[in-house]
């Protein structure tokens, strides 16, 4: 299932967190964790007791190239208020990426792609769907796809001639 992420790349942050609602929680591929992971930010302490594994298309830096993070999942309550973020990625990950976080010239750089960081307000869910939708296969060879998929996937079983 495609989601569309706000996503924040936090130089602040060690680990990675995804922000899902309970009743979203089939949008993602998680499992328990072993023992629970303790949370210390300014908004106080909090505990997951889950992570995740998602898979990344980060569209302004390639179109192809997908970027696999396994985020600790806090579930939000319905009627909580969203959070600012959906996935927060931290340190550890953006050092696997190899990400540049340049401060001085206030730009991110991911595989020798050079992009300016850009504020909160910059990020309206509008403009996030449409650089998505933007980059989405086209409905077209989307159903041919799925066409093909139906044919290979069929049952191939050698016939009886006699009785055809």
């Amino acid at each position: 299932m495609r989601k569309v992420w706000k996503v924040l790349f936090d130089s602040g942050s060690d680990g990675d967190i995804a922000f899902i609602k309970k009743s979203d929680k089939s949008c993602i591929d998680m499992h328990n964790r072993l023992h629970p992971q303790r949370w210390k930010t300014s908004n106080g302490i909090f505990e997951t007791n889950k992570v995740g594994n998602i898979q990344l298309t980060l569209p302004k830096f390639s179109k192809s190239k997908v970027l696999s993070v396994m985020p600790d999942i806090q579930f939000i309550e319905e009627g909580q208020p969203p959070p600012v973020y959906d996935l927060i990625i931290g340190l550890e990950t953006l050092a696997l990426w190899k990400a540049i976080l340049n401060f001085h010239d206030l730009t991110l750089t991911i595989d020798h792609v050079e992009l300016p960081m850009q504020a909160l307000g910059d990020l309206s869910d509008t403009a996030l769907n449409n650089i998505y939708k933007d980059e989405l296969e086209p409905s077209v060879s989307c159903t041919e796809t799925k066409r093909a998929t139906k044919i290979l996937d069929a049952k191939y079983e050698k016939s009886n001639l006699p009785e055809v």
